[in-house]
């Protein structure tokens, strides 16, 4: 009986296990089918860790940069800035001032025999060009420091009013022909204050875009790009920490997925050799020996390492950040 016998798992001072020819054969078969389980994963799934490892070292450069800006910005005691407009309101009012000055523009544009589309494009255009310089002049006067100034700071202020104004002048020279050629066929009158009016509604639209310009910028430029870097980073970490989380999680369900097609294919194994010792001994004459009257559990299988779970939580993140910053505060 003992010639029919295969030992397993007989390592030094390790338990030995015995099985008979059949059950050996049934957990070969399980190792093979196990196996193919196993290259399956590496194959696939677990390939995003090299994905997730890149993604590890995007995102501690991000938090390193983060971290030095932050200590530059500790130096200035943490200086902050609030603007008075919420950010984007701030675009939205701008954008709503260049719509309503749209439909001027585009009246004093009928004049130049363009097709309605031209017309609006162009009338559009003049509207937005206005606003952003205007926002260009606000951002410029506040963050100047007009004492120390130099030429190209005056320069850049006084050509781009220079432009502003030649623009409103002829804008409002197109309106008022256009006005004069409707007040000539109505056989009426037109004031010589409408042109200041055209260039004052002008003029307004230029000043609110500066006005809203220069109320969401700090006077210390050097403050406001340290903001707005970290910002910026810290917006580009959340996204590679969601994206590592993204694919984290689909890495853990596959993994969860190869470990459960091991553990029911092992136990499946397992269950068919305990139903055929139960019957083996069942139809015995004799005693059945000991080995036979051991329930056999998973150690019988040839270990596969499928690797372990990914960590994604939120707390890494918060850690990893504090590291940077101690790092570059020391």
């Amino acid at each position: 009986m003992a010639t029919n016998v295969i030992a397993l798992n007989a390592e030094p001072q390790a338990p030995v296990c015995r099985v008979a020819p059949s059950e050996a054969r049934w957990i070969r078969l399980a190792e093979i089918e196990a196996a193919e389980v196993a290259r399956d994963w590496h194959r696939g799934p677990n390939a995003l860790r090299s994905e997730i490892n890149r993604l590890d070292h995007s995102l501690r450069e991000t938090l390193e940069q983060h971290a030095s800006i932050h200590q530059q910005h500790r130096e200035r005691d943490f200086e902050a800035f609030h603007p008075k407009f919420p950010r984007g309101l701030y675009w939205v009012l701008l954008s709503l001032a260049a719509v309503l000055e749209t439909p001027l523009n585009n009246s004093a544009l009928g004049l130049l025999m363009m097709d309605d589309v031209e017309t609006l494009m162009v009338a559009g255009s003049l509207a937005l060009l206005n606003v952003l310089g205007a926002s260009f002049v606000g951002w410029k006067l506040r963050q100047t420091p007009w004492r120390q100034a130099g030429l190209r700071d005056w320069l850049f202020v006084a050509v781009m009013l220079a432009v502003a104004v030649a623009t409103m002048f002829g804008l409002a020279g197109l309106r008022m022909d256009d006005l004069a050629l409707k007040a000539k066929e109505a056989n009426l009158a037109v004031s010589t204050a409408t042109f200041a009016t055209f260039v004052a509604i002008q003029m307004l639209f230029f000043v609110v875009g500066a006005f809203f310009s220069y109320s969401m910028h700090p006077a210390d430029a050097a403050l406001e790009r340290l903001l707005k870097q970290k910002l910026q980073l810290r917006q580009r970490a959340d996204a590679l920490l969601q994206k590592r989380a993204n694919l984290a999680a689909r890495h853990d369900r596959a993994l969860g997925l190869a470990e459960a097609s091991l553990r029911k294919l092992r136990a499946e194994c397992l269950a068919r050799i305990a139903e055929y010792r139960d019957f083996n001994m069942a139809t015995r004459s004799t005693t059945a020996p000991q080995w036979l009257r051991t329930r056999l559990d998973e150690s019988v299988f040839a270990p596969l390492e499928l690797g372990t779970p990914l960590d994604n939580t939120p707390a890494s993140f918060d850690e990893l950040l504090r590291e940077c910053e101690q790092k570059a505060s020391s």
